[in-house]
């Protein structure tokens, strides 16, 4: 019995999962038992209506901006080469070392276009190695070795540090709390380019720069491709996406694909040739010209190298593929001796002098926020190294106008996402979040400081006004702040926005004197990433309490816009007097919200959209 599926129906853990089901009906119907294979998963429809919903959310929007300054400025490799005749005839070619076997279609005099295969494959020691010890050594995994060999590799031949690759993932990501895949059949494979460094003549810097460059994909490229879906809708995202330079490398490592074939299995693997590829026949100069894919089968790695002519030839992937196996070979080895070399810690989110007992304070500080805000706490976004520390674009990089917020308290901008949505196309959200998430040692001694420092990162994006700024609740006090250092330094401010900010309000005892947390009692591995992160952003909030002590609010030319929520607390102990407060206009809205919802409130993001659609 021969089963065949096509590849755009299933993916290879749809397979897994078929071939055991399978295996267990075999032995169910040769013990003469009922069949029952178990309870059914999510089905395959209701979870591709929920990706989509996903995709919708403005969270997923305030990530075009990362990827925009990830993938900026990357020139793939290798250059596309110019056709030389008009007609084109396909043929598929295998190429195993020196030999070369012909596929189906005739090649003839006119082609310009083949699509070839090299084998690479390393012996069973070396893939031991590569499996076990390195990983045992160093805690990293055969995916990360192959892709800094392929890294190191794409850099010698184009000698560019930064190289484009397309990765493939299982698509499976936990990101439904609702969504069980674990028997589902289907499609779910993503694709998402990567830009990975390497560092000349130096294999391990190049190895934990390619674990560091992976661990930093938002839910493992799952969000690219919903970002490309909701290019099909929304022209901002589209022209964004359009403007980014494609991969003409992929890779995917498959792991050890005959591991869901044990020799007790009743299936084995087909000799059959599973037919012509559909990318040989594309002619899009977008489409990858080199495609890798690793598998470990019989014990042995083995690299496809698949390539179209002209762009590669084969002296060339000749070439590639015995400097890879160089390059991989050297890192094992490396990977190998390095037992007691320790992996470079990850960046250390923040541990200070100012730390408080949250224990006691948790519980009244957590209501300050309603549920999903209180999400948003515990998730930093990422920071991207072409951008200052701490600054961040929240949606696409094209828009003519720039929009520049400030974080509230507890240091993150998760919040602005949804107007960074809402101003996409119109204006590039940029939020600041606090440097403390990524630079243990950052500290400053007031906070003029503060808003000199946060000056100086903005100003590396835009270095000459006019400015437009906006903070939402401690956010507010220190865009004011930001907004009279700007105007010390001669530059133009045009819009101070608050969000819901007050001017005067009562501040909570001070805490100096209590005893230090030590990093391990407060910040401990078995501690949960919800305790962890929300014992963080307390610190941080603690740290910004301490700043405002020493603040008072100076008078500004620029013009302020106060945002006023409806619901929130006014009183003798909270005011939002912010008139006294500049020399220019002065405009108050008041938005049926709670505090910690005005800036999803549609009003808001009407009034900056009208506001920038005014300056174009």
């Amino acid at each position: 019995m021969l089963l065949a599926i096509h590849h755009l129906a299933v993916d290879g853990v749809s397979w897994r999962i078929l071939l055991d089901q399978l295996q267990q009906a075999y032995e169910q119907a040769e013990r003469g038992e009922a069949i029952g294979i178990g309870a059914r998963s999510t089905p395959f429809s209701v979870w591709s209506v929920r990706q989509q919903e996903y995709g919708m959310r403005a969270e997923r929007l305030a990530e075009l901006g990362w990827w925009q300054q990830r993938l900026t400025g990357v020139t793939p490799w290798p250059a596309l080469r110019t056709e030389q005749t008009e007609q084109t005839e396909q043929t598929e070619q295998t190429v195993v070392g020196e030999a070369v076997q012909i596929g189906a279609t005739e090649a003839s005099a006119t082609q310009t276009h083949t699509t070839q295969t090299h084998t690479l494959r390393l012996d069973a020691p070396t893939t031991s190695a590569l499996l076990y010890d390195s990983s045992r050594n160093t805690g990293l995994t055969p995916e990360v070795l192959l892709l800094a060999a392929l890294t190191q590799t794409l850099s010698q031949r184009s000698g560019q540090s930064r190289v484009l690759i397309e990765l493939e993932g299982h698509g499976r990501e936990d990101v439904l709390d609702d969504i069980d895949l674990t028997r589902t059949v289907g499609w779910f494979t993503t694709r998402y380019p990567v830009v990975f460094e390497a560092t000349a003549d130096d294999t391990t810097q190049t190895l934990h720069t390619v674990r560091a460059s992976l661990a930093a994909v938002p839910q493992r490229g799952l969000h690219w491709g919903l970002l490309e879906a909701r290019g099909a809708i929304d022209p901002a995202v589209r022209e964004a996406l359009a403007g980014l330079p494609r991969a003409r490398v992929g890779f995917n490592y498959l792991g050890q694909f005959d591991a869901s074939l044990p020799d007790s299995s009743r299936f084995a693997f087909a000799d059959e040739a599973g037919g012509d590829s559909v990318q040989a026949n594309l002619q899009d100069a977008q489409v990858k010209v080199l495609q890798l894919d690793a598998l470990v089968a019989g014990g042995e790695l083995q690299i496809n190298w698949r390539y179209r002519t002209p762009h590669l030839t084969q002296p060339e992937i000749e070439v590639c593929a015995a400097g890879f196996r160089h390059n991989l070979l050297a890192m094992i080895e490396s990977t190998g001796a390095s037992a007691q070399r320790a992996a470079p810690a990850e960046p250390h989110l923040f541990s200070s002098r100012y730390a408080v007992d949250v224990d006691d304070e948790s519980g009244i500080w957590v209501q300050r926020f309603n549920a999903e805000s209180a999400v948003n706490v515990t998730q930093p976004l990422r920071a991207d190294g072409r951008l200052p520390v701490g600054l961040l674009a929240l949606n696409s990089l094209r828009a003519p106008g720039r929009l520049f917020c400030i974080h509230p308290g507890y240091g993150l901008v998760a919040e602005y996402s949804y107007l960074a949505e809402a101003l996409n196309g119109v204006a590039t959200v940029y939020a600041i979040q606090s440097p403390m998430f990524s630079d243990s040692t950052w500290l400053v001694g007031s906070f003029e400081a503060l808003a000199r420092d946060y000056v100086e990162r903005i100003r590396a994006v835009q270095p000459h006004g006019p400015y437009r700024l906006l903070g939402w609740s401690f956010g507010g006090r220190v865009a004011v702040a930001m907004a009279a250092c700007l105007e010390a330094q001669g530059e133009t401010v045009d819009l101070v926005g608050l969000g819901d900010t007050a001017s005067h309000f009562s501040l909570p005892p001070s805490s100096e004197g209590r005893a230090d947390h030590s990093e391990a009692d407060s910040e401990s591995a078995d501690m949960p990433a919800f305790s962890r992160a929300l014992r963080l952003a307390m610190r941080v909030d603690a740290y910004h309490v301490a700043l405002l002590r020493e603040h008072a609010l100076p008078r500004i030319v620029a013009p302020i816009t106060l945002w006023r929520a409806a619901q929130s607390e006014v009183g003798p102990e909270r005011r939002l007097d912010w008139a006294h407060h500049t020399a220019g206009q002065y405009r108050e809205t008041l938005v049926s919200a709670a505090h910690s919802t005005i800036l999803r409130q549609a009003l808001l993001h009407d009034e900056l959209r009208a506001w920038f659609a005014a300056r174009r």
